[in-house]
């Protein structure tokens, strides 16, 4: 649901985002750090139905650090055809360290 969410987030498209909301509402899960990601998809989901675009701060809150890099090293993307095919885990890998032309370096 968390994923669908920020989705619902990303594309501002208004089905989505009810739906996402609708969902959000009912889950009621019982650790307190999964209600607190709730809680907070679903004050950025009601945020960005109501101005038809999402803010920066509700994309960052709807992604874990690093966005889709991060994800990246928990599963394995490597779909083929007959044994040839691409590993799209080395694709993210090779543009979450690309740097975009001008971008500032923001090694820590």
């Amino acid at each position: 649901m968390f994923a669908y969410a920020a989705i619902a987030i990303w594309s501002a498209k208004a089905d989505r985002l009810t739906e996402a909301k609708t969902h959000l509402q009912a889950l009621a899960p019982a650790e307190p750090i999964f209600n607190d990601r709730r809680l907070n998809l679903l004050l950025r989901v009601t945020e960005t139905l109501a101005s038809s675009t999402a803010s920066a701060a509700a994309k960052a809150d709807s992604t874990p650090k690093g966005g889709l890099a991060t994800v990246a090293g928990f599963f394995e993307l490597k779909p083929n055809i007959a044994g040839i095919g691409f590993n799209f885990n080395a694709m993210i890998d090779y543009f979450a360290r690309k740097k975009t032309k001008g971008e500032p370096d923001r090694s820590d």
